[in-house]
């Protein structure tokens, strides 16, 4: 492997399994992009921004959802 390698594998496996809590046997089995794309969605749920009430779900029902 390159000394210059483009990829950070150490932050990469931090993510995947101490962020996101995968096993280790799922963070290798996982494909850059999808790992990016768990990442991108952790992000937007813990992100501030998100959290602002007018912009959460309301609470719904269910005969609500199967009409």
């Amino acid at each position: 492997m390159p000394h210059d390698d483009a990829w950070d594998w150490v932050l990469l496996y931090y993510t995947g399994t101490i962020i996101l809590k995968m096993p280790m046997i799922q963070f290798w089995k996982c494909t850059p992009r999808k790992l990016q794309k768990l990442v991108d969605m952790y992000i937007y749920i813990n992100s501030s921004n998100n959290k602002d009430k007018s912009k959460q779900s309301k609470p719904g029902y269910i005969d609500q959802v199967w009409k």
